[in-house]
């Protein structure tokens, strides 16, 4: 559904289903929501988050994702270096060519 130029979707977070809204489209907050659960079934079952306090707990999750967002960030600059390198060989071939 789009509202405004605010796309909402239901998504089960966590067993709980509820409206999320985003300027990007549906699919992109379904795959948010994905990623959020994958990560909480990640941590669920350790030992480190059944013994912690349940106000820590949404904490944990939240520096989980965050981990994933700057190791996929990395994993970009990682790839532009590697393309920036790569055109700059073709770009060498060509001249010699």
């Amino acid at each position: 559904m789009i509202t405004r130029g605010i796309s909402k979707a239901q998504v089960k977070i966590a067993g709980k289903t509820i409206m999320v809204g985003s300027k990007t489209d549906e699919m992109h907050l379904i795959r948010i929501a994905e990623i959020v659960n994958s990560t909480l079934e990640e941590i669920e079952p350790t030992d480190a988050y059944q013994s912690m306090p349940a106000d820590y707990k949404p904490i944990l999750l939240e520096i989980n994702i965050a981990e994933k967002v700057v190791d996929a960030q990395m994993e970009v600059e990682a790839l532009k270096e590697e393309l920036a390198i790569k055109e700059a060989m073709i770009a060498e071939l060509t001249q010699e060519l």
